[in-house]
């Protein structure tokens, strides 16, 4: 899908960028379920860091290839069990969210959302939204952390524009950097 190829092409541009994979928040609409607003589609993972090594350790064309296809075949599956709340890839970031404010405002301290784990899964580097509507030519979309990226993208016919945001006060990141590892990306996923 022109979706899981952006997605890919961002986690490798980050990869490239920073050395590791980076959490990732894709809006997910919910509209389907009552009063339902988003639900986050994670894309980074463990598919999604296996393609970025194999392009990063100069892996065969084959290899490359099949890494690319088994991790946007992944990301397909999250995004639905996202938005369907269904399959292997449920969303469970509002439900944590929920969980989190009713043990904070009942004056329980549940170390689970105190976790490295959960901490660093929930600090999004990249914060990204896919709008393919006419209405629009190009939108942005915020970085959420001072040392991430923001990502308003499309997936039109024939063009895949993207408005990267960074926080110009942090050394690690910038937008123009990110826009050039993402083309560079896009190409080489095309000569695959």
């Amino acid at each position: 899908s022109p979706d899981a190829a952006s997605q890919m092409a961002m986690q490798l541009a980050y990869y490239k960028l920073h050395g590791e994979p980076g959490a990732t928040y894709e809006a997910c609409a919910m509209k389907n379920f009552w009063h339902g607003r988003t639900e986050t589609i994670r894309s980074c993972t463990i598919e999604a860091a296996d393609m970025c090594k194999s392009f990063l350790n100069n892996d065969s064309d084959e290899i490359k290839k099949q890494k690319l296809l088994a991790a946007a075949a992944t990301h397909i599956e999250v995004a639905k069990g996202a938005q369907t709340q269904s399959g292997k890839y449920r969303g469970v970031d509002r439900h944590l969210t929920a969980l989190k404010n009713i043990a904070e405002m009942n004056g329980k301290d549940l170390g689970f959302f105190k976790s490295e784990g959960y901490t660093k899964s929930n600090t999004f580097v990249m914060s990204t939204s896919n709008v393919t509507t006419p209405f629009f030519d190009l939108f942005g979309f915020g970085a959420v952390v001072p040392h991430g990226y923001g990502f308003g993208y499309q997936t039109l016919p024939e063009s895949l524009p993207f408005c990267i945001t960074s926080f110009k006060s942090c050394p690690e990141t910038g937008s123009k950097k990110m826009a050039d590892a993402v083309e560079e990306s896009l190409h080489e996923f095309k000569k695959l």
